[in-house]
């Protein structure tokens, strides 16, 4: 019995140590590189994975948001914080806060998966290029433009031109909006 008992535990201590149990959602899809070097991506569902394969990365393709905004009191900018800092067209300092939301495409998560891990998407795409076309397109426009509701149309260029830039990587704009123009002290 002793032997019995013996057997069946190395047998499932094996079976944990060889495999890996996981699962992934419905607005997730999963990424790992089996030993040969190529890659696979997994829809939604419970999976296992050995050894011999590479780590499973998790890619979201739900809505996500990136947030831009500075620290105000309401009246005044306390902390510039994450804002992005600009001039205006009439050489105004400015301080633009901004909300972005965007999804990367089921079928380019593999592509993705090549160049970048999920956790460096935000990071290494989304807000570089945010932050650098929010910066260039409020140059175009006027301190008054921007901080009056003529900022809308600011606004459908900076999404336009995002869009742009991040569409052949995969990623999908749904919307951006400017939720404060703010100016120094």
């Amino acid at each position: 019995m002793k032997q019995i008992t013996r057997t069946a535990f190395f047998i499932l201590l094996s079976s944990v140590v060889t495999a890996c149990m996981f699962s992934i959602g419905q607005d997730e899809r999963g990424v790992f590189t089996d030993s040969t070097g190529q890659i696979h991506v997994l829809g939604p569902g419970a999976y296992q994975l050995t050894l011999d394969t590479a780590f499973t990365e998790i890619y979201s393709i739900a809505d996500q948001t990136y947030t831009i905004s500075g620290i105000s009191n309401g009246v005044d900018l306390v902390e510039t914080s994450n804002a992005v800092e600009t001039h205006s067209a009439d050489d105004q300092i400015l301080y633009i806060e901004g909300e972005l939301v965007y999804r990367i495409r089921a079928d380019a998560v593999a592509q993705l998966a090549i160049r970048f891990k999920s956790d460096q998407i935000k990071s290494e795409i989304i807000r570089p290029v945010a932050r650098g076309t929010i910066d260039k397109v409020a140059q175009t426009f006027s301190s008054q433009r921007l901080l009056s509701e003529s900022r809308v149309t600011a606004a459908t260029e900076i999404r336009q031109q995002i869009a742009e830039q991040i569409r052949p990587l995969g990623i999908e704009v749904i919307g951006f909006k400017i939720r404060n123009v703010l100016k120094p002290d």
